[in-house]
């Protein structure tokens, strides 16, 4: 598993940047930087923002991503959350297999977990008696190279868990899995394409369901320009 000092040392030179680049990018003293990189100091959570906002990543990124990540801004931020999903078997993946068991691009198909149906309803959004059973949903992932990029790291994935146990820490074999697993995740999170928001005047989409008598509504949320 990579440090947070391998990570920053990851992007930045993935974002073809210097150490005194970032420094100056972000206002940390050069000196700071090579000591984050080298292990020798590990920066506070501002210090980390700052670099993952100049580096162009999720935070999370640089930490490591044990739970989703707390924006989903860019497509490495998307990345990041559907890793999270598939760990955590909310996201499953079907398709036709190869003999060395990846799946082809064209037949894969994402669903959610059907022992997920009985706590969430599909609604119509024009009728909300009409209902669909959750795992009856299945979806597909538009950009092909993400595409293939998130099927190979996920058969990696399997394979890693299919196999961890059968080796020892020190093995050579499952060294060598985590660190093309790792490497295919940072490859994947580094991703700096920015995703076009979703933009709305609907209330329903603020975090509140207006009552129709009303015509002013208190709203809960808004959405940063």
């Amino acid at each position: 598993m990579k440090t947070v000092g391998e990570r920053i040392k990851y992007f930045r030179k993935k974002r073809k940047m210097t150490q005194e680049q970032l420094a100056e990018l972000t206002g940390i003293h050069p000196v700071s930087i090579r000591k984050y990189e080298t292990n020798k100091m590990q920066p506070q959570i501002e210090q980390i923002e700052r670099i993952a906002t100049t580096l162009q990543v999720n935070a999370n990124a640089i930490i490591g991503y044990n739970g989703a990540p707390t924006r989903v801004d860019t497509v490495g931020d998307l990345m990041g959350l559907l890793m999270t999903l598939y760990r955590a078997r909310v996201l499953l993946i079907a398709g036709k297999r190869n003999e060395d068991f990846s799946i082809e691009p064209e037949t894969a198909r994402f669903m959610i977990n059907p022992a997920l149906s009985e706590f969430f309803q599909v609604l119509s959004p024009n009728n909300s008696e009409n209902s669909i059973d959750l795992h009856n949903i299945i979806f597909t992932l538009n950009e092909a190279d993400c595409l293939q990029d998130f099927l190979t790291w996920a058969v990696c994935c399997w394979g890693y868990e299919q196999t961890k146990d059968a080796f020892t820490e020190q093995d050579s074999s499952n060294i060598i899995i985590a660190e093309t697993l790792e490497e295919l995740e940072l490859h994947m999170l580094s991703i700096s394409t920015p995703l076009n928001r979703y933009k709305s005047d609907s209330p329903y989409l603020l975090g509140h369901i207006p009552d129709e008598n009303t015509d002013e509504y208190d709203l809960l949320f808004s959405e940063k320009p």
